[in-house]
């Protein structure tokens, strides 16, 4: 079984791993066993004793703390139990105290008859205390001895006594009642920025029969000169050890730079009340850096990072050009459970070694899964950023396994092995002959034909049509594809491959055609051009690739497009005739915004399917992304009536112009060709209109003219609001809604302030019908609409026109206005007042009390239609205010021939404004009328009216 996952831990920081020190462990099958070393035995009755055993001597502040293990062997017939005994250390310089017992949690201090129990017992002697003269004495507690105690033997640690297994040696430990085999090995280091980090294995195997419970073992480094480095364990290990079993504890420590020895021991022990308890001390042989380690070159390869053994293979090195100083490199690794039964997957780590640096290589994909099944294959890409300089040097890969925490990982070296680099693949003499590949195990063939070249704008391109065929029995899903050109000079250019039908599955003895294009300077000499189609190493997608097949082609017949003018081009539903009528830059969101239009016809004497098209603007070299769309509203393209086709796209503003094209391109069956690229010499410009001249849009499906009617001023505290209304004429005979509009108004030196769009109340406008529309925006106070441009157009995105201007990403169909000034009421008092496209005249205004208190003020109100249109937006309002020496007594708001019933008419009707009382009024009121849109008020007249004497 296969899964292609990631099976090691990505580092997040890159580090140059450097050689500092030593040598590697000796293997255990190597080394030699000690056993415990026994001090003496003071017999506690004639047949049992307590026997002293590795007594181990560490600093602890301003003391030491002596740690030794005693044995309690019950020679006799019934239980003896270690609470009857107390043990005291004595050193030379004189003193004498008991020695305390660590704690151990669930154990017994019992002994059974003819058995014996080990325990570990410490004391703090002083720092001046050697372990040569301590001597350790068994006493006997009993109520009916003076002092409640009797001193039973003691033994002396005799000169010369070392407490060290030495180098690549191993311990023989006794652990109820079985043996356990102690060692430490694999002693490994490497340099960071900041850090030395030092690795090392401590094994502990069972030679007994019976389950052994390990102790909670803490570990330490310890320097020659006697500094003391805690180890942390880079894994989870069970405290239980069954028969013949075997436990590993990967350890690690990070020591500063400024520690460097040349000797290291291994301390193994435990931590109480803040002591440290030392049971075993292991010399060390001197680390090994990594590039000290040598590579293994053979035909297969083994590592256990655990217990059980992998096998590994890496592919050769695949390289991923770059004109930068750093370019990436990466390998596909296979790793293999070759044991009969499922694994925890482990956790690795992989390096690049080159020159005796080391680069970190990342794993691109997925993490590990958590198990391996039996014989179950997993495959890793791994990758890493190199300087291009150490292309040409010999690479080694470093396998280890990741230890520590996931954010910060420590590594211990498993193998290191040579890697070859990827070689080209074998070129292909004929253009015709098909190249043979496999995917998942099933075989297909590429096959390029239909290859052309010719220039295009500044460049000239390859193109041609690589045909795929399955020759296998089971369907496939192809690569993600990639097409590179290479010159004779091996200049490398990247193409494109355009998508296949189907999501790119090929079914059993089918075929896909795909179109190849590749885009390379004019004055490259296409002789020996090659086209290499490659496929990622890792299946979804990366830098790295691997060549799938390579064609050789012979030399390329240049052909020129068109690059102005009519251009013909033909797909599978007809043919075409094409050409560019203007190209506009134009303000849009705080950009600008590149509108392109375009005549489309049919090249035949019958309508035919509107084709789909792409395009791309280069201006100065760099390439922007365009939309292209049919802004008319028909399915097919006639011989004698163009269709409006409209390329958009937006740049900052700021983009200096320079030179420009327009890559027009066509998309059938998922294969993209492109049509032409035509030359922009330079943007045109809007055509310019006045009070009076007709705007027509002539779009199919929504033809319509516009007449700039009016400008009104609506002024603000810090900034005035101008209305622009328009009157848009329906001139289709079918369609009753109008055109959206959108727009800004231009000062003379490049401001542009953007406009909102009010369509009307949106009633149907029939054929010749029209309505009012609106366009509004805030400019800076006292503005002179006669001093600013009107720039409007229909609003679009990619897909067409769209209904309101704020979703709009720019603007067709352009033009632009000289504003008028601000169209004022005559001086006729109330008669004749600007309400938009209406006059108000308000008649007979009179003020009256209706009740002891209050009052209101009495008038008739008629408009009139200033012009004739069908429709009108309800957001105008007249207001009309009561004010008394500037104080506002009461208001009330007027619609404009509205269904409302507070609305005035094309009719006479009398009207009030109440909320006149006796105790905010005066003799006399002002009558204020203004015209209300959005917010903004525009006082239309002021009349002061008298009131009667108060009832």
């Amino acid at each position: 079984m296969r899964r292609t996952v990631a099976v090691g831990i990505v580092i997040v920081f890159i580090v140059s791993l450097t050689a500092i020190l030593g040598a590697p462990g000796r293997s255990l099958a190597q080394s030699t066993d000690v056993t415990s070393k026994s001090i003496g035995k003071v017999y506690v009755t004639k047949s049992s004793y307590v026997e002293f055993l590795d007594p181990h001597l560490t600093q602890w502040g301003k003391n030491n703390v002596l740690t030794f293990k005693i044995r309690l062997f019950n020679g006799g017939q019934s239980v003896i139990d270690l609470l009857r005994y107390g043990i005291t250390v004595s050193t030379a310089a004189g003193g004498s105290s008991n020695a305390l017992r660590q704690q151990d949690e669930g154990g017994t201090t019992k002994v059974l008859p003819q058995a014996g129990k080990d325990y570990v017992f410490y004391a703090v002697v002083p720092n001046t205390a050697a372990l040569e003269g301590i001597r350790l004495g068994v006493k006997e507690w009993n109520i009916d001895y003076p002092g409640f105690s009797k001193t039973t033997g003691s033994v002396k640690i005799p000169a010369g006594y070392a407490d060290t297994v030495p180098e690549g040696s191993a311990r023989l430990s006794q652990m109820q009642g079985n043996q356990v085999r102690l060692s430490a090995a694999e002693f490994y280091t490497y340099e960071t920025a900041g850090e030395e980090i030092y690795t090392v294995t401590f094994a502990a195997e069972s030679r007994g029969n019976q389950p052994v419970k390990l102790p909670e073992y803490s570990f330490w480094l310890q320097a020659g000169s006697g500094e003391l480095y805690p180890l942390e364990a880079g894994t989870d290990n069970k405290d239980e050890l069954n028969p013949k079993a075997k436990r590993v504890y990967d350890l690690h420590a990070s020591l500063p730079k400024t520690a460097r020895s040349s000797s290291f021991k291994l301390l193994a022990g435990a931590k109480e009340e803040e002591m440290n308890l030392i049971t075993d001390v292991f010399a060390l042989l001197p680390a090994k850096a990594w590039n000290k380690l040598a590579a293994v070159n053979q035909k297969a390869y083994y590592i256990r990072p655990d217990e059980a053994q992998l096998s590994i293979a890496a592919e050769p090195l695949y390289f991923a050009e770059s004109d930068l100083p750093q370019m990436k490199v990466g390998t596909e690794i296979v790793l293999k459970n070759i044991g009969k039964q499922a694994i925890k997957a482990p956790v690795l780590g992989y390096f690049l070694e080159i020159d005796g640096l080391y680069y970190p290589l990342s794993l691109e994909g997925s993490g590990p899964p958590a198990t391996m099944g039996a014989l179950e294959q997993l495959t890793a890409v791994v990758s890493a950023d190199i300087p291009k300089s150490l292309k040409s040097r010999s690479m080694r890969l470093m396998v280890t396994k990741s230890l520590g925490k996931s954010d910060d990982p420590v590594y211990r070296p498993l193998l290191k092995l040579p890697l070859e680099k990827s070689e080209d693949a074998e070129h292909a003499k004929t253009l015709t002959i098909a190249k043979s590949a496999t995917k998942d195990g099933t075989p297909y063939t590429l096959n390029l034909g239909n290859v052309m070249g010719y220039t295009e704008g500044g460049t000239r391109v390859i193109q041609g049509t690589l045909t795929l065929a399955n020759t296998g029995v089971n369907s496939i899903k192809l690569p993600e594809f990639r097409v590179m050109g290479i010159t004779g000079q091996k200049y490398k250019y990247e193409g494109k491959l355009a998508e296949g039908e189907g999501e790119g599955r090929l079914s059993p003895q089918a075929t896909m055609r795909r179109v190849i294009k590749i885009e390379v300077p004019l004055n490259v000499n296409l002789t020996g051009f090659q086209i290499v189609i490659e496929e990622p190493i890792r299946q979804e997608g990366g830098e790295l690739y691997r060549s799938v097949a390579n064609f050789t082609l012979p030399d390329l017949e240049n052909t020129q497009l068109a690059g102005s003018g009519w251009v013909y081009f033909s797909n599978g539903s007809g043919d075409f005739k094409i050409r560019r009528t203007s190209t506009l830059r134009l303000p849009a969101n705080g950009k600008d915004a590149l509108v392109s239009e375009f005549e489309l016809y049919s090249g035949g004497y019958a309508a035919v399917p509107l084709p789909e098209f792409q395009a791309t603007y280069c201006i100065d070299g760099a390439a922007v992304k365009a939309e292209a769309f049919v802004l008319d509203k028909v399915l097919g393209a006639s011989p004698d009536r163009p269709v409006s086709v409209q390329v958009v796209a937006t740049i900052p503003y700021s983009t200096a112009g320079g030179e420009m094209t327009v890559l027009l391109g066509r998309s059938e069956d998922n294969q993209n060709s492109n049509v032409a690229q035509f030359a922009i010499p330079k943007a045109d410009s809007l055509k310019s209109y006045r009070e009076g001249d007709t705007y027509t849009l002539d779009i199919t499906g929504g033809e319509s003219e516009i007449q700039l009617y009016q400008v009104l001023v609506y002024p603000g505290p810090a900034e005035d609001m101008i209305e622009i209304e328009l009157v848009q004429r329906n001139l289709n005979k079918r369609s009753t809604v109008s055109n959206p509009l959108t727009g800004y108004l231009g000062t003379a030196d490049g401001m542009y302030y953007p406009l909102e769009y009010e369509s009307g109340s949106g009633a149907a406008i029939k054929y010749g019908g029209a309505a009012i529309q609106t366009l509004s925006g805030k400019v800076p106070k006292g503005t002179r609409p006669e001093t600013l441009k009107l720039l409007l157009g229909v609003p679009v995105n990619g897909n067409g026109i769209v209904e309101s201007g704020a979703r709009a990403e720019a603007y067709v169909k352009p033009a632009i206005y000289s504003l008028m000034e601000e169209r004022k009421s005559g001086n006729n008092g109330l008669a004749n007042l600007n309400a938009g496209p209406y006059s108000l005249t308000l008649s007979n205004v009179a003020a009256k009390w209706t009740s002891t208190y209050s009052g209101a003020i009495e008038f008739n109100a008629r408009l009139f239609r200033d012009t004739a249109f069908d429709d009108f937006d309800g957001k105008h309002k007249i207001v009309i205010r009561v004010e008394n020496g500037g104080e506002v007594i009461t208001q009330r708001e007027f619609g404009l021939n509205t269904d409302d019933d507070n609305s005035f008419t094309l009719t006479n009707g009398k009207f009030q404004v109440e909320g006149i009382s006796t105790g905010n009024a005066g003799p006399l009121v002002q009558f204020k009328v203004y015209l209300s849109y959005k917010g903004g008020l525009k006082l239309l007249s002021t009349q002061t009216a008298a009131l009667p004497a108060a009832p």
